[in-house]
């Protein structure tokens, strides 16, 4: 290589800038074949097991009688043969009572059960007492703000549920409509769930969203639930989920009637709370995840960087540019493959312009995460 670059009279700071600039392309190029190419190029099962399990819907629910009354019933009317929905009411004081009667009077599968008084960590105890209200192996813990868009939703998420597995993992996001703030959470979803769902994909289960997920009741309370988990800033399953998923025990499904959207309004607070939830919970990934990440992250910054640096180099066209573009084609086809494959719209632009600005915002926010005080924040 070197003889090679030293036929274009290089200087040694030539080719030591050059090196840079090609290792982190070679970083570049790695994560992409070996982890995004995995959602990306996902292949969608067309079969899964024969006998569905009975599932335990657990919808822990705080004021919300007016998303209880419209997405319930798309829950309620799916396209499977045993299932119920445990509804558990956070101290509600709204018109939540009477949506459930309603409803009880028309789904016979539908229960609910209620918290007596409110506590810091009543949405913590909400879920525990859904999962223990609950009457069947397999959990789905869901919130009233999570719309299905298919009757096939349950089936095709359950069909995964195998004896050799524990967990099994889909994607939700908010939808297109929405304003400004909820477009920067869902840009921020799709970024951080491609890197949690390719880790998983390559045998690194990672997950920093606790919705749209399946698991075994008996591994939650095997795992003690929450135990050890109470005083931990908005920790509800996210944690829970890293102590028991194992490489061999954990599924990902991706099919698009399994994809879910969040109906829920963001405005600006919510949108820093939800940056400072996962930062936090990005804390307590295994180190070979935040390694990883880190080696990303770093690397785009060195390649960016170094093609600046090089753009007024003389051989430049030659010798920098065409790995660049080579970068950028990849990049292209791989986040246009994975939002086809996520169901995502309207997202392909920010995506990559979101590429060259995400590194520098990811280190800056792990920094201002690591110097912020940890708060409390228990209810919903």
């Amino acid at each position: 290589m070197e003889q090679y670059l030293f036929h274009f009279s290089l200087s040694e700071n030539d080719i030591v800038l050059l090196s840079i600039y090609l290792l982190a392309f070679l970083i570049q190029i790695i994560f992409y074949l070996v982890f995004f190419r995995r959602v990306a190029f996902y292949k969608k099962r067309k079969e899964g097991n024969d006998h569905l399990p009975p599932v335990s819907i657990v919808v822990p629910s705080r004021s919300c009688g007016e998303f209880l009354e419209n997405n319930l019933p798309l829950i309620l009317d799916q396209d499977y043969p045993e299932f119920e929905v445990v509804v558990v009411d956070n101290c509600s004081h709204d018109y939540t009572p009477e949506v459930l009667i309603r409803l009880k009077a028309k789904y016979p599968n539908l229960r609910s059960t209620f918290l007596p008084s409110e506590t810091f960590f009543s949405w913590k105890l909400s879920l525990m007492l859904g999962a223990k209200a609950a009457k069947y192996e397999w959990l789905v813990f869901m919130d009233p703000f999570t719309t299905v868009n298919s009757k096939e939703w349950l089936k095709t998420l359950a069909r995964n549920c195998d004896e050799d597995v524990d967990v099994v993992l889909g994607y939700g996001n908010n939808p297109i409509k929405g304003g400004y703030w909820s477009s920067m959470v869902r840009l921020e979803r799709f970024v951080r769930n491609l890197y949690c769902l390719s880790f998983t994909l390559a045998g690194l289960p990672t997950y920093l969203e606790g919705r749209n997920i399946a698991f075994r009741r008996s591994a939650f309370f095997e795992n003690k639930a929450f135990a050890g988990l109470l005083n931990r800033d908005y920790a509800e399953n996210e944690l829970l989920l890293q102590k028991f998923m194992t490489p061999e025990r954990v599924r990902v499904e991706l099919n698009p009637t399994s994809i879910v959207n969040f109906e829920e309004e963001i405005i600006r607070r919510d949108y820093h709370e939800f940056l400072l939830k996962n930062r936090l919970l990005w804390r307590d990934q295994k180190f070979n995840r935040k390694l990883l990440m880190a080696l990303d992250m770093i690397s785009k910054i060195v390649f960016y960087s170094m093609f600046i640096v090089l753009a007024f180099f003389q051989y430049f066209v030659v010798l920098v540019l065409p790995f660049f573009l080579m970068r950028i084609v990849l990049q292209v086809v791989m986040i246009k493959k994975a939002q086809k494959n996520l169901g995502e719209q309207k997202l392909f632009l920010s995506s990559l312009i979101s590429g060259l600005w995400y590194p520098l915002f990811y280190f800056l926010g792990y920094i201002s995460g690591r110097l912020i005080k940890r708060r409390r924040k228990w209810k919903k």
